[in-house]
């Protein structure tokens, strides 16, 4: 009877360890970037985002046109930068870029 329940307990402890490590949160392990050098713009044209240089866009054979864009890197509106290690804009301080 002792067996019975001493391995009832040591089932139940391993179901609810199990449970718990399937139901925890899964961190990020991989850095996004350490540094603001790892971050580039996440499309090759007009960007509003960053990515990291692991996964930068092949922008080879890709022409732009030379228009400021309002809202994107374009004119130094903004920059990619390491924020917390994740790849992120960061806004200058600019008045707003319109068209002419």
């Amino acid at each position: 009877m002792k067996l019975f329940v001493f391995l009832s307990a040591l089932i139940t402890v391993f179901i609810c360890l199990a449970l718990f490590f399937i139901f925890l949160p899964r961190q990020k392990i991989e850095l996004e970037c350490k540094t603001d050098f790892d971050c580039v713009p996440a499309s090759c044209c007009h960007s509003s985002e960053c990515a990291s240089t692991l996964n930068k866009p092949d922008c080879s054979e890709i022409v732009c046109t030379a228009e400021c864009v309002p809202g994107t890197l374009d004119c130094n509106q903004g920059n990619c930068a390491c924020i917390e290690n994740e790849c992120k804009v960061k806004w200058a301080n600019v008045t707003k870029v319109t068209k002419k």
